[in-house]
């Protein structure tokens, strides 16, 4: 078993740290700093007050005996199930079960996709499937960054 770092990369979060970054007021913010190093490290804190704030790191324990497709989601759904089914709430175990089976067998389709063989490989490709969210937002991060230098840059010339 080790402890990872990783953040929610939901694309409800990523659209969140998206309006967060479309509404900092990017020109009056870095209106008073000359030097593009001060305008990058303002730049840098903003969006990492940003990410850290909306998808914040969260530590999760990787136990190398678990399938790579179960997830701290469906550890804590197993632990719910598990009790319901010890106190005899017997409809709460059923609804539990299926929607554990549900969540289940959504989470297995991209590790059978790939068709991975050990650990390492298939959990970058539940990775994988999570970095398409990751590289959307990276890319939304470069198109909001060329936008800002664009911006400084007008501004610049005009002075």
């Amino acid at each position: 078993m080790y402890t990872i770092k990783a953040r929610d990369k939901q694309p409800s979060n990523i659209a969140c740290l998206g309006h967060f970054l479309l509404k900092v007021p990017w020109e009056d913010m870095l209106a008073p700093y000359n030097s593009s190093e001060e305008k990058l490290a303002i730049l840098t804190d903003v969006v990492n007050y940003g990410i850290n704030t909306i998808m914040p790191e969260r530590s999760m324990k990787v136990h190398t005996t678990d399938r790579p497709w179960i997830t701290d989601q469906l550890k804590r759904l197993i632990a719910k199930r598990q009790k319901a089914f010890t106190s005899g709430n017997k409809s709460l175990y059923a609804v539990l079960g299926t929607k554990l089976t549900a969540k289940e067998s959504v989470a297995v389709k991209p590790i059978t996709a790939t068709k991975c063989i050990t650990f390492k490989t298939t959990s970058l490709a539940i990775g994988g499937w999570k970095l398409s969210n990751c590289a959307a937002m990276a890319g939304f991060l470069v198109r909001i960054f060329v936008q800002f230098l664009m911006k400084t840059l007008a501004i610049a010339t005009k002075n």
